[in-house]
């Protein structure tokens, strides 16, 4: 019999969201929290609807990503400080 370094798909832990609460080893398992099961202990419950695979959250992105919507500075303040003659007559008024 050849021993495996890797275990089998139906033995590999997969993470889970609890959707109602349960009971695991004489342990309540509150509804949200993420747990790790094998597809053997998941299917009864998956069928139940006490728990749905977890999916991660998407990585944020950074706002300083300089390849999408960066403008150089001198862009950027010319955007930010309006011109005398962009001006309505209404804001020469005021200004």
């Amino acid at each position: 019999m050849a021993v495996t370094q890797t275990p089998l798909k139906a033995d590999a832990l997969a993470p889970y969201i609890v959707t109602r609460a349960l009971c695991i080893d004489g342990e309540r398992v509150e509804v949200g929290t993420v747990i790790e099961l094998t597809r053997v202990q998941a299917a009864d419950m998956l069928s139940a609807n006490k728990i749905v695979p977890y999916v991660a959250p998407p990585e944020p992105v950074a706002a300083d990503n300089p390849t999408k919507g960066h403008k150089p500075a001198a862009v950027a303040k010319d955007a930010a400080e309006p011109s005398p003659a962009d001006a309505t007559p209404a804001q020469a008024e005021i200004g």
